[in-house]
């Protein structure tokens, strides 16, 4: 968690060094971003439902559910360049309610993240071959739903450079992080930064054993309430 303060996910510092400096700005110009493209995937895997006894006579899709969450773990570390991002998460996988009987179908509920649209097209490319040869292996069959998720999240650089200088006003500038870390998250606020020029940032709600050092989407999470001052002067002139 970030510690009480202003953070602003920006655009990539320049290095001293040549070569690093001619890296960074390749990645600017594409990849600069605070948060990522996330498409997410709904995959039904299916046969016909069979008692646990006659296993024989069937196909369960629980085993090629499971096989395929396997198989997708290699996406990213074998296809996907290390010095790009991506991730595929299964969040989900539902399939039957008796533990004697095989279900007919598996749904698995899966998400892609990328910085880069070619990348995204990398991993939805893979993870359709992996999730055919899956079935097929098994003799299954299956179908998959794509549903196109947010945009890359740009901020453009004169309104991070105005939203720096009041947090710097308000908490100090040895309280604001300047570039902060590329992130995968979605956010969409990045449909809005499509349209007009904006700066996306975060306001620190904790960090160690202060109050509030929690990640959001955490059952532990508690809003550190003497932040309200500072955000409401944020936006006071």
């Amino acid at each position: 968690m970030l510690p009480s303060g202003v953070r602003a996910p920006g655009r990539w510092r320049r290095s001293r060094d040549k070569s690093m400096r001619q890296r960074c700005r390749q990645c600017s110009n594409s990849n600069t971003n605070a948060t990522g493209i996330r498409p997410s995937i709904r995959m039904l895997v299916g046969w016909f439902r069979m008692a646990g006894a006659a296993d024989h006579r069937t196909i369960d899709p629980v085993v090629v559910g499971s096989s395929i969450v396997m198989a997708l773990q290699t996406i990213v570390s074998r296809n996907v360049d290390p010095l790009q991002m991506g991730i595929v998460t299964v969040g989900a996988f539902c399939a039957g309610k008796a533990n004697n009987v095989i279900p007919e179908t598996a749904v698995l509920e899966i998400s892609v993240r990328s910085h880069s649209p070619e990348v995204r097209i990398l991993l939805e490319r893979r993870l359709r071959a992996v999730v055919a040869g899956q079935v097929e292996s098994y003799g299954a069959q299956a179908s998959i739903e794509l549903t196109a998720g947010y945009p890359v999240l740009v901020n453009s650089d004169s309104e991070t450079e105005f939203a720096r200088d009041i947090a710097y006003q308000i908490v100090g500038k040895d309280r604001v992080v300047d570039q902060g870390p590329l992130m995968l998250g979605s956010e969409d606020f990045a449909y809005m930064l499509q349209e007009v020029p904006g700066c996306y940032f975060f306001v620190g709600n904790g960090a160690g054993d202060a109050m509030g050092a929690c990640a959001v989407h955490n059952p532990k999470y508690d809003f550190n309430d003497t932040l309200i001052g500072v955000g409401a002067s944020y936006w006071v002139p």
